[in-house]
């Protein structure tokens, strides 16, 4: 037996009565039957100026740049304090770690930073000249 409310006239049901659904609701005699959006995500946005996409870019490349950098100066210090000890390991004597800073993690970190620079400038050009669907 199906529920009462199929007998109510504000929903719609089947002719076999498997399924109901509300009726539209009216708004000065016409007919809605699409329910306004509650979500910001589904409303359309404006798009961003030139500048603020030239600045958002500039900003990216930049601190993925930083990171880079970062990272390639921590690998860079790792590897020169363990060539260095080993050096002197097998050299003896004082060994100065400031070689470590100065002839292998400093290159390095520079070496890391102008690729990521270059490289996250091509990536960016890249996304922002591609035309989205």
């Amino acid at each position: 037996m199906p529920p009462a409310r199929h007998n109510c006239p504000e929903y719609l049901s089947s002719p076999r009565g498997q399924f109901s659904i509300p009726a539209p609701a009216t708004l000065n005699g016409a007919k809605i039957f699409e329910m306004a959006s509650g979500y910001p995500v589904l409303e359309p946005r404006s798009r961003p100026s030139g500048a603020a996409v030239i600045v958002n870019s500039v900003i990216r490349v930049l601190f993925a740049t930083l990171l880079f950098t970062a990272g390639g100066m921590a690998v860079g210090l790792f590897c020169g304090i363990v060539g260095t000890v080993i050096y002197g390991m097998i050299k003896g004597g004082q060994i100065d770690m400031a070689n470590a800073y100065r002839h292998v993690a400093i290159p390095i970190a520079l070496l890391a930073g102008s690729v990521a620079l270059i490289g996250s400038a091509i990536l960016e050009a890249r996304a922002r000249t591609r035309t989205s669907l």
